[in-house]
């Protein structure tokens, strides 16, 4: 949508990115607010696992390999004076390549159930696979901006500066 009308874009090598659904279920035990030594606070767990998953990208991956890891979603808790023994964080993972996305989810998943277990709780971690990346094939990307460049001119065609971690 953000292109001229006519205009064809193209992007030799990695385009988009690989995406992976992450569910996590914390599972804590349930106690009254006012004696929370008899529980396991499942938002205290589920707040750092979310903590220590922003880590993944920036120590597990080169500075120059793409890949993120967001938490969009956390629920958790049915009162206020209760301590949570259940907490749902979802999200998305997004690399440019199979071999990062696989680093991505071996680092979530054993970043979640280690502590989870530090805690005394458990994690569940549910890894779905989505889109897979696009990779371009160079030689057949140069064989298609030849012929846009014949059949609608050079003019027309817009090369894509950097890879999109957005997924199509």
């Amino acid at each position: 949508p953000y292109l001229p009308t006519g205009a064809i874009e193209f992007c030799r090598g990695k385009m988009n990115a690989a995406t992976c659904d992450l569910l996590i279920e914390v599972e804590g035990i349930s106690c009254h607010g006012a004696h929370p030594e008899g529980g396991v606070d499942a938002i205290v767990v589920g707040s750092q696992i979310v903590t220590a998953l922003q880590s993944i990208p920036s120590r597990n991956l080169s500075p120059t390999n793409a890949g993120i890891v967001t938490v969009g979603q956390f629920h958790a808790g049915t009162k206020d004076n209760i301590v949570a023994g259940y907490a749902r964080l979802s999200g998305t993972l997004r690399a440019l390549d199979p071999v990062t996305m696989n680093t991505l989810k071996t680092r979530a998943k054993e970043l979640a159930e280690g502590i989870a277990e530090g805690y005394g709780a458990k994690a569940h971690v549910t890894l779905t696979d989505r889109y897979p990346a696009l990779i371009n094939n160079d030689e057949l990307c140069e064989e298609m901006v030849a012929m846009t460049e014949e059949l609608i001119g050079r003019d027309k065609i817009v090369f894509l500066p950097e890879p999109s971690l957005g997924a199509d």
